[in-house]
């Protein structure tokens, strides 16, 4: 029996566009990233394997008639169930629906839509952040982006929320595993920064993820938390976490 983590959570490795519909098939719930994050701060002393790199279920689509506006598609509630426009997002991750740099295809906007794709505005004095700049820890709590992925109650619907000081604690804890104060980062300078790499006729998605969190001994830098997002609907060190349906009964 594998114990490197709880019981009831499963890992796929490997290409997401593999991995997701096995874990559609067997039942399972991808982990959301919010809820990954509690898991982190509940269980992550007992299992060190929950802060390595994971893939989130948590979507960004970006429509094809600009840049400024994105959406985040939760799919899945704080019970663990996938709503219908969830499940669909989800399945655009498979082969055969990818963009020429592998992101996922989004060919009807509007399938997606409902009270969980929640709608997001780019504004130039942010955009240097989502490309990558470090949050100061006192940003953190304030940056609508990560609200909204840790799922605070004033920024999503009363089922998908979380706890209201959720961010506030991942956010100290990783300044605790890392030793360092400007750790909070996101990366998505790919798909909001230049355009010659992006898909000119097309709406498209990505994953969210949450890197490894801890100390290393190399550069500069001693740790990061980041939330990434970009082209790796096809990337092939993908890393899931599927969630039993029993672990929420």
């Amino acid at each position: 029996m594998d114990l490197s983590l709880p019981v009831g959570m499963n890992e796929y490795y490997g290409r997401n566009i593999d991995t997701m519909p096995r874990i559609l098939e067997a039942g399972e719930t991808p982990i959301w990233t919010a809820k990954l994050m509690e898991e982190r701060l509940n269980r992550g002393k007992q299992y060190p394997h929950l802060w390595k790199y994971r893939d989130t279920s948590d979507l960004a689509i970006f429509p094809l008639e600009t840049r400024d506006i994105f959406y985040i598609l939760l799919t899945s509630d704080n019970k663990g169930g996938i709503s219908e426009n969830g499940k669909k997002g989800l399945e655009l991750i498979k082969e055969g629906n990818l963009t020429p740099k592998h992101w996922a295809t989004v060919e009807n906007l509007e399938e997606l839509r409902g009270d969980n794709l929640i709608e997001m505005k780019v504004s130039q004095k942010d955009k240097p952040y989502y490309r990558g700049w470090g949050l100061k820890p006192e940003q953190v709590s304030k940056f609508d982006l990560w609200r909204v992925i840790a799922r605070h109650p004033d920024f999503v619907p009363e089922k998908y929320a979380h706890d209201e000081n959720l961010l506030e604690e991942y956010n100290y804890r990783v300044r605790v595993k890392t030793g360092i104060n400007k750790v909070m980062r996101l990366e998505m300078g790919n798909v909001l920064g230049s355009q010659r790499n992006l898909p000119i006729d097309k709406t498209f998605l990505a994953l969210y993820s949450l890197w490894t969190v801890g100390k290393r001994e190399c550069h500069e830098t001693v740790g990061t938390s980041t939330l990434c997002c970009g082209s790796i609907v096809n990337y092939e060190r993908g890393s899931f976490i599927g969630l039993d349906k029993k672990l929420f009964k």
